[in-house]
């Protein structure tokens, strides 16, 4: 797509990212105006969080992805790892696109990935990332696009800034829907937080509470005990217990 062209379609993303409440409206989204900005075979993105031990999956969101290729990145606690998100992990700002053949070194370094990435068929990869907030508030967003036109890789800075917010806010949209339909809704907690709330109602430890959402022990204990401050209660029990009133 000419960059003239992809600038003005750009546009069209941000007044309906708002939209996406649920996987069948983001999923549409995303084949229709997403895919026309920049056109790509297949979408894998999601938001994390971050804590002291990392980046801790929030949520995963897979467009058109094979089921084989999938299993071979997921590990405990919702989260994936590819040599690409590492990267991205490490420079989030920064857009790195991947191409099989020119960065066939790759393959030495990270064999098993490699093979399962050729097998699957993808010709190249972009990956963007946006981070936003701060501190334990801070929410990463980050895509990876298959399949995409090679000449996207010059202005990638460009797509960055044009689809990363608008893909940013769609999946809030859509997290913010999903908890508004939980039965449990908690003031005051932030993402992070909510997500060791909920847990800690289904009686879990903080070792399986940590093993499930990919974090260290110490950062669950730090943040249960943040949360007691909030609500103002001594012990882990008046915690639960509060949680259960609201």
């Amino acid at each position: 797509m000419p960059k003239d062209r992809f600038d003005l379609s750009a546009d069209a993303l941000t007044p309906t990212a708002n939209k996406a409440l649920d996987f069948k409206h983001f999923q549409a989204w995303s084949r229709g105006l997403l895919r026309g900005v920049l056109p790509h075979q297949a979408l894998l993105c999601g938001q994390l969080v971050l804590h002291s031990g990392g980046y801790t999956a929030l949520q995963r969101c897979d467009v058109d992805m094979p089921d084989a290729y999938l299993a071979t990145l997921e590990r405990p606690g919702n989260n994936l790892r590819t040599p690409m998100l590492v990267r991205l992990l490490q420079t989030p700002d920064q857009p790195h696109f991947f191409d099989p053949v020119r960065d066939a070194a790759w393959g030495r370094t990270h064999p098993d990935w490699y093979g399962h990435y050729l097998q699957a068929g993808w010709r190249n990869s972009l990956v963007l990332g946006l981070a936003v907030g701060g501190g334990d508030d801070t929410v990463l967003t980050a895509a990876t696009f298959y399949n995409v036109d090679p000449a996207v890789e010059h202005y990638a800075g460009d797509i960055r800034r044009a689809v990363m917010p608008p893909l940013h806010a769609a999946l809030c949209s859509w997290h913010a829907a999903s908890q508004a339909r939980e039965t449990m809704d908690v003031p005051g907690l932030t993402w992070a937080e909510e997500a060791i709330a909920e847990l800690l109602r289904q009686g879990k430890s903080n070792k399986e509470i940590a093993k499930q959402l990919g974090k260290s022990d110490h950062t669950v204990k730090h943040q249960i005990t943040s949360m007691m401050r909030k609500f103002d209660v001594s012990s882990r029990t008046e915690l639960v217990s509060g949680f259960a009133k609201l």
